[in-house]
C-alpha cells in the first residue's frame, strides 16, 4: 500500500511572531505615558519598574515604615509609600525624573 502524502498550508493558523523585547519596551513606553499625564490610579510597583529601569535601587527600611527610597548615584534620592493608588505628589516627583534622564540623553 502507497503512504498519502496531504500537503496544506498552516499559515493561516500561525500565531504571530512574539517579541518579547518589543512588548517589554511598549509596557514601558506606556507607563511612561501614564506618568506624563499625571495619572490617578498608578501602583507602588509601576513606578519601580520605571524607576529601576532607569537605574535607580530600591532601599527597604531598617524597620517598620511603609516607604521606600530609590537612589541612583549623583542623583538626589526619592522615597515613594508603598500604597496604592500613589499620591499624585509622587507621581509628579517621578515624571521629573525621567524627563530629567531623557534631557540628559539628549544632551
Amino acid at each position: 500500500m502507497e503512504e498519502q502524502v496531504v500537503d496544506f498550508d498552516l499559515t493561516p493558523y500561525m500565531t504571530p511572531h512574539y517579541n518579547e523585547e518589543e512588548s517589554l519596551v511598549s509596557q514601558f513606553e506606556k507607563l511612561l505615558q501614564r506618568i506624563s499625564a499625571l495619572e490617578n490610579n498608578m501602583r507602588f510597583k509601576e513606578l519601580k519598574k520605571v524607576l529601576e529601569r532607569l537605574g535607580y535601587e530600591m532601599k527597604g527600611p531598617s524597620s517598620g515604615s511603609s516607604h521606600m527610597t530609590f537612589r541612583k548615584k549623583g542623583h538626589m534620592p526619592i522615597t515613594i509609600p508603598v500604597h496604592d493608588p500613589i499620591k499624585r505628589v509622587y507621581v509628579e516627583k517621578v515624571k521629573e525624573i525621567v524627563e530629567g534622564e531623557s534631557e540628559d540623553e539628549n544632551s
